[in-house]
């Protein structure tokens, strides 16, 4: 997450023990604008079994797995967990789209970037300092109002939840004395 740009995470769910973790839930991030060209965005996570309002696919079928993204003019739908085989939807609205041609790096698969940058190759796409640590904070996150059992204003800069102090040990642990990390 960007430091400076301060994010609100929500959460239901079917609560938990402190031992493990619930049987569902579904969280809510909001992103505030970081830019004239990256608006306010709000990310839902659903789990354990539970998926966005079917009404949201029409006549699409809503799958295990997925990834709608909903944007104004309308919706990009992957049926799969890693984003492949995307659609744009309403499907009439975009039978004409042609895609960009694309400009980017194509994977070989993540497993086959790890190995190769551990033989002395590129970085993976996904390396830890420049996209997976983001992604690991923002997924953490969302234990937070779960485990707090409320709304959580996170303090990006100073790592914190700005009106949760309860949060603070969830956050980090004290160690016993002779064991710091």
């Amino acid at each position: 997450i960007a430091e400076g740009h301060d994010i609100i995470i929500e959460a239901i769910s079917s609560g938990c023990n402190g031992e493990s973790y619930p049987k569902w839930s579904i969280i809510c991030y909001e992103f505030p604008a970081r830019s004239s060209e990256l608006p306010p965005a709000r990310l839902f996570w659903y789990d354990g079994g539970l998926r966005p309002p079917q009404d949201l696919l029409k006549d699409q079928e809503m799958p295990g797995n997925g990834c709608l993204l909903i944007g104004e003019k309308g919706m990009l739908f992957s049926s799969s967990a890693y984003g492949d085989g995307w659609k744009l939807l309403p499907e009439e609205h975009f039978k004409d789209f042609q895609p960009p041609t694309p400009t980017l790096p194509r994977s070989p698969g993540h497993h086959q970037e790890w190995v190769l940058a551990c033989k002395g190759g590129l970085s993976a796409l996904s390396n830890f300092a420049d996209y997976a640590s983001y992604l690991t904070e923002i997924v953490l996150l969302g234990n937070l109002p779960i485990l707090a059992h409320q709304k959580i204003e996170w303090d990006t800069k100073n790592i914190k939840a700005k009106n949760c102090p309860e949060a603070d040990r969830f956050i980090r642990r004290k160690y016993r004395q002779g064991w710091p990390l």
